[in-house]
């Protein structure tokens, strides 16, 4: 990576993982698959899924989150919503519910906002500990972003601040095709 300078590429898709070169160092965390992947749509999904199970049975906080993904798959019963994560692939099903809660964060839902903040914290962890290994927190870098959960407004401005705080000079730079082109440019 030497040749092409340094940097960093923060990747939230499905899951998370961040890459980082500096001279000759390079540096990785995270990237472990979708159960271990915080800060990733498979993570952001999955805590829908626990909020909406909590809201149902009354243990949790009452959120638009529950309708919105009974409504987005026409689903009527609890036992639907069940059947429908455990009998398709959940590696597909759960990280969708990642773009219905950062819709209906937008709409207000606290609980929702939670999430989504949740997971760019966690996210933001992830580069951090790249930027650490690096010795970049007081060089200028650039930060290329990829991956869907870049979309998300709440997440992307969530992920800035947190870095921005740790690695005042990183330059961002969101990648909006494929994260091999993000990495070929970097």
């Amino acid at each position: 990576a030497g040749a092409y300078g340094d940097g960093m590429m923060l990747n939230s898709g499905t899951g998370c993982v961040a890459h980082g070169w500096r001279e000759k160092k390079e540096a990785h965390t995270s990237g472990w698959g979708w159960l271990g992947d915080e800060g990733g749509a498979f993570f952001v999904g999955q805590k829908v899924f626990q909020t909406v199970l909590k809201d149902l049975d009354g243990r949790g906080p009452k959120t638009l989150l529950t309708k919105s993904i009974f409504k987005k798959f026409r689903l009527k019963r609890e036992e639907d919503f069940l059947n429908f994560v455990y009998q398709k692939n959940p590696t597909e099903i759960v990280p969708s519910f990642s773009v219905i809660c950062d819709e209906v964060s937008k709409r207000g839902d606290k609980v929702a906002r939670g999430i989504m903040v949740e997971a760019a914290e966690e996210a933001a962890l992830t580069a951090k500990a790249v930027i650490r290994r690096l010795n970049f927190q007081k060089k200028e870098f650039p930060l290329v972003l990829v991956g869907g959960m870049f979309k998300s407004k709440i997440f992307l401005k969530r992920i800035k601040r947190k870095i921005k705080k740790f690695a005042s000079k990183a330059k961002f730079i969101l990648l909006k095709r494929k994260p091999v082109i993000g990495a070929v440019k970097l």
